[in-house]
């Protein structure tokens, strides 16, 4: 799982929010290929602002101490070892 940095939270926040601003309009593909356009412009605005672009290239911190991370491999194995463990008893 890759977790994402804060500019690719605030892209996908600021694409919520024109989305929701445009509602039904029935711009479609011209607005598709406004928001690629604004995509790459936004990235050179934060780009201009070392401090800003540093900040928001770090990945998003999660709460969740690293030793309580369960790969979720292991956990699917963790699952199905317990159904065949309450199959067998029966």
């Amino acid at each position: 799982m890759t977790v994402p940095t804060y500019r690719d939270l605030a892209w996908n926040r600021l694409l919520e929010v024109i989305r929701e601003a445009a509602g039904d309009s029935r711009q479609g593909a011209a607005l598709e290929t406004a928001l690629s356009q604004f995509h790459s412009k936004f990235h050179a605005a934060v780009d201009t602002v070392p401090a800003v672009a540093a900040i928001l290239d770090q990945t998003e911190r999660v709460d969740q101490p690293d030793d309580e991370v369960v790969d979720p491999i292991n956990r699917a194995d963790d699952i199905a070892a317990h159904l065949t463990e309450k199959l067998q008893d029966r």
